[in-house]
């Protein structure tokens, strides 16, 4: 059985302008036992680039550090905005001094369940938990959205496979109709047949011993009633 470690999407984007910010990021999360995979921007918009071509290799970022000023380039609430426009379920932790972190500005970006502040300076402990808590948080969404899926499918694939027997029971009966329909004109065309003909037709069992039908032209040729022969075959 796997462990969690190899389980969970552990690859995490820093984007940061401070070199050591990110040497303090790799510290953290990057030895072991902790064994995250680190990757730094130093712009919004490298980070952008970074999470766009991880994208394309099917290798994305469970998390995000995201610094809340990036100068001279984007800050951190557009660069946050432009990540999510790439990956919805990416995790973002937006780092903040006391000053520059103001709630207004959080809220444009929406999204508060996939949003965490950290302050500066930053905590070992509380940097590894985020880390931890946030990439099981993704593999488990990513988890749900798959089991949603595959349940989604099974439901369109019974869905079809009753809609094709319902089909198959109206073809059916429409088949047995049609013959019923042609058993009956045939039934007809016999009887007015027999009963126009001089000739004496007759329907009976194997065995002689039951009369299903005879002809009206017995009555003329034998002088019996057909009711007689029905009701007593052995006349016959």
């Amino acid at each position: 059985m796997s462990t969690p470690d190899e389980q969970t999407n552990r690859r995490i984007l820093v984007i940061d302008d401070n070199r050591d910010i990110h040497d303090c990021f790799r510290e953290i999360l990057c030895g072991r036992p902790v064994g995250f995979t680190m990757q730094s921007a130093y712009q919004g918009v490298e980070g952008v680039e970074l999470l766009r071509r991880a994208l394309e290799k099917g290798e994305p970022y469970a998390v995000a550090f995201v610094d809340m000023r990036i100068p001279p380039g984007i800050d951190g609430i557009e660069t946050i905005t432009r990540l999510w426009e790439l990956d919805a379920d990416l995790q973002v932790v937006i780092c903040t001094g006391h000053s520059d972190c103001r709630w207004n500005e959080l809220t444009r970006l929406g999204n508060p369940d996939r949003l965490l502040i950290l302050k500066k300076p930053f905590d070992l402990v509380e940097v590894r938990q985020m880390a931890e808590a946030l990439s099981v948080k993704w593999e488990l969404l990513r988890r749900g959205r798959h089991h949603l899926e595959d349940l989604e499918a099974r439901v369109t694939e019974r869905t079809q496979n009753l809609a094709r027997a319902n089909q198959e029971l109206r073809d059916q009966i429409a088949e047995r109709k049609q013959a019923e329909a042609a058993l009956r004109e045939s039934e007809l065309r016999f009887r007015q047949l027999a009963e126009n003909s001089s000739e004496v037709f007759w329907v009976a069992s194997p065995t002689g011993e039951e009369l299903f039908y005879i002809s009206p032209a017995y009555e003329q040729i034998c002088g019996w009633s057909c009711q007689s022969i029905y009701q007593d075959p052995k006349q016959w």
